[in-house]
């Protein structure tokens, strides 16, 4: 695989970094940071760009609702940044991060690309908007499930996952927000990686939303007893509190067109997944 012209924005993030990890130090791969954003390349290194990959997210669900107008600024800067890429490079695939749990409707799920989206959410309609500027590229946008593993950083108000390891292995307690029965999909960050690459290398070759999950619905109930496990023989407490505003109810998606236009399905499952991420946690906090 040549990475010559390749370009991946928010490259030190948790997705950015497994990209970079999946297509590696080859010459030619230009990375965005927040060290060095996009503002600090030059017109050079912009040009000739055959696929951007955009990875970057400053704000969460939970910043987003209470501070819309950071979503805002996200959603100009990325229509901003892609105009230039596109002036300079005008034959660029502009892959997109999207979020499969967020831009649905509610309804019920697994949702396909054709489900309806539209959202009051905050988080979900920044997303949306930030399609639009995709498609008006040709462009792609995956919309990622729920997404975990090794070197996550918990946020504020995303990730369940990371935020309930680094409390066992803090023997903190787990949060739960509602009664445990909202079904996210649930995807390991290297599979989630490995659909971007296939998708900057398929270029312009595809268009339009794809869904990338696991295709699976896990309650919290159900991912608490598989933590648990994972932790065992440490034992978990946990405090239940009332649901949030912007959490979504049940919310899988189905992957078919993944498969069928990239060739592409996960290869890691929710109990590999838990582990993998569990050892790596331990390791780090050596």
């Amino acid at each position: 695989m040549t990475t010559e012209g390749f370009l991946v924005v928010g490259a030190k993030g948790f997705l950015g970094s497994a990209i970079r990890r999946e297509l590696g130090n080859a010459p030619g791969l230009v990375n965005v940071t927040s060290e060095e954003p996009l503002q600090a390349h030059g017109d050079s290194s912009l040009r000739n760009v055959k696929a951007v990959m955009w990875a970057a997210s400053g704000v969460t669900p939970a910043v987003a609702a209470e501070y819309p107008h950071l979503a805002n600024q996200e959603v100009e800067y990325f229509r901003q940044s892609i105009d230039r890429i596109v002036s300079l490079s005008p034959g660029a695939a502009i892959i997109l991060a999207s979020s499969g749990g967020t831009v649905y409707r509610p309804g019920t799920p697994p949702f396909t690309e054709n489900s309806k989206t539209g959202t009051e959410q905050v988080y979900g309609a920044m997303k949306i908007q930030m399609e639009e500027i995709a498609a008006a590229q040709g462009g792609i946008s995956l919309r990622f499930a729920n997404l975990y593993g090794p070197h996550q950083v918990p946020r504020r108000g995303l990730g369940v996952i990371p935020h309930w390891l680094n409390a066992a292995l803090h023997q903190q307690p787990l949060v739960i927000y509602g009664d445990g029965s909202a079904a996210r999909d649930y995807l390991d960050v290297s599979d989630g990686a490995v659909a971007a690459v296939t998708a900057m290398c398929a270029g312009r070759s595809i268009s339009g939303p794809i869904n990338i999950g696991s295709g699976q619905s896990t309650s919290l109930n159900e991912l608490l007893d598989l933590v648990q496990a994972t932790v065992s023989p440490m034992q978990v407490t946990v405090q239940r509190h009332e649901a949030r505003s912007f959490d979504q109810g049940q919310t899988w998606l189905d992957c078919s067109r993944a498969r069928e236009l990239l060739g592409w399905e996960p290869s890691i499952g929710l109990v590999e997944g838990l582990a993998r991420t569990w050892s790596h946690l331990r390791a780090a906090a050596k």
